[in-house]
C-alpha cells in the first residue's frame, strides 16, 4: 500500500469547528492562500453553516493536508439527504450550491502536487468515510484527475489591468452599450438626481432587505431559498467586511439593489435585483455601470460576474473562468441502486 506524501488531520465535531480558535486558525490560513476568493472567506461559510445546520442532516469533515510548508485546507460537508433523494449521502463543499466557487485554501504552485493531493485526499475519505457519492463542484483549478470534468457553465468578468478611468471603461464596451447607458442616465435623471449608495451597517439594510428578497423571489420563484441564509450572509459579511450591499436610487426611490462581495482586489457581482416599475429604463444595467465605475475608482483589478454567461452580461466580460466539477461514486451495490433511484427521480420530476 502506498504511504501519503500529505499528513492529513480531520475535523468531525461542529463544537470544535465553531470554536473561536479553530475559526481563527481558518482566517489566518484563508489570509495566507495564493488562490483564496470570498467563498472561502470563513464569515461566509459559516452563515451557510449556521442556515443548513437546524434544516439538514449534516456533518463536517473539514481536512487540513500538509507536506512541508505546502497546506492544502477544505471544509467539507457529509449530507445524508431525505427520502426525496433516495436517502444518499454525498460529500460537498460548505456552500454547496449558494456559492460559485469551492477550491481548497492552499498555497500550493505546483500542479502534480495539487493532484497527488487530491489522489491521497479520495483515499482517505475512501477509507474513513462512508458515502454514496462525492461531489465536488465549483473548481476554478485544474488537476490530474480521471473523474475531473469540464462544468457546463463559465464565469465571465473584466480585468480593469488596461482600464484604469471611467472614459476608459466606456472605449471597452460596444458603440450599441455606451449610447444606451447615456441614454437611459439621461431618461432617468429626467425624474430625479440618481445616486449609488453603498449601506454599511446592519440597519440601513434590513430597511431594505425585505423588498429585495420579495422581488427577488417573485423574479426566481423556483430558485429554493433556504430560511435566513441571506440575513446571515449579510450579517456574517459585514462582520468580515467583505459585505457590499449598494441601492439605486433615483431621487427617493430605489431603482435596483445588489447583494456583493469584495475581496482583495475583486468585486463579486452576486445578486442584483431591479424594482420593475423602472424595468424599462434599464436600472440594471445603470447599476451595473455605477458598480463598474467604484471599481475603478477603488482600484479593483477583478469584476467577477460569477456563473453562467446570461445576456445581461455580454459586453461588460472581457475573460471568463472555466470550472470543473470532481464526482466519485461509491461501488458499493446499495450505493449504485439509491444512485440510479435519485437520477430516476431528477429526469421524472
Amino acid at each position: 500500500m502506498k504511504k501519503n506524501k500529505f499528513h492529513f488531520e480531520w475535523f468531525n465535531n461542529w463544537e470544535e469547528i465553531l470554536d473561536a480558535s479553530f475559526i481563527e486558525r481558518w482566517d489566518e490560513t484563508y489570509k495566507s492562500s495564493i488562490n483564496r476568493d470570498v467563498f472561502q472567506e470563513p464569515q461566509l461559510n459559516l452563515a451557510w453553516i449556521k442556515t443548513y445546520l437546524p434544516i439538514r442532516t449534516i456533518k463536517p469533515i473539514f481536512c487540513i493536508a500538509k507536506y512541508g510548508d505546502v497546506f492544502f485546507f477544505w471544509p467539507l460537508i457529509k449530507w445524508h439527504q431525505n427520502y426525496k433523494n433516495a436517502f444518499l449521502k454525498k460529500i460537498i463543499p460548505v456552500g454547496y450550491s449558494d456559492f460559485d466557487y469551492h477550491d481548497p485554501l492552499t498555497n500550493c504552485e505546483s500542479e502534480n502536487l495539487y493532484s497527488e493531493f487530491i489522489e491521497e485526499l479520495i483515499a482517505e475519505i475512501s477509507k474513513n468515510y462512508q458515502f454514496d457519492k462525492i461531489e465536488l463542484n465549483g473548481l476554478k483549478t485544474k488537476f490530474n484527475h480521471k473523474n475531473l470534468i469540464l462544468e457546463k457553465e463559465f464565469c465571465p468578468y473584466l480585468n480593469f489591468s488596461s482600464i484604469n478611468t471611467e472614459d476608459e471603461l466606456f472605449l471597452k464596451l460596444s458603440t450599441k452599450l455606451r449610447g444606451d447607458i447615456k441614454r437611459q442616465i439621461k431618461k432617468i435623471e429626467d425624474n430625479g438626481k440618481l445616486e449609488l449608495i453603498a449601506l454599511s451597517n446592519i440597519e440601513d439594510i434590513n430597511i431594505n432587505l425585505n423588498t429585495f428578497l420579495d422581488l427577488h423571489s417573485k423574479k426566481w420563484p423556483n430558485s429554493y431559498k433556504a430560511p435566513k441564509f441571506h440575513i446571515n450572509l449579510i450579517e456574517n459579511g459585514l462582520k468580515c467586511k467583505r459585505l457590499h450591499f449598494s441601492i439605486l436610487k433615483c431621487g427617493k426611490e430605489i431603482i435596483s439593489w445588489h447583494l456583493g462581495f469584495i475581496d482583495n482586489t475583486t468585486l463579486y457581482y452576486y445578486m442584483p435585483i431591479i424594482n420593475d416599475k423602472w424595468k424599462n429604463y434599464s436600472p440594471g444595467k445603470i447599476h451595473l455601470f455605477f458598480l463598474n465605475k467604484f471599481a475603478i475608482e477603488n482600484k479593483l483589478l477583478i469584476f467577477d460576474h460569477l456563473r453562467g454567461e446570461e445576456n445581461y452580461k455580454n459586453g461588460w466580460t472581457n475573460e471568463k473562468k472555466k470550472l470543473y466539477i470532481l464526482e466519485i461514486y461509491s461501488q458499493n451495490i446499495l450505493s449504485k441502486i439509491k444512485i440510479s433511484i435519485n437520477k430516476l427521480k431528477n429526469r421524472l420530476y
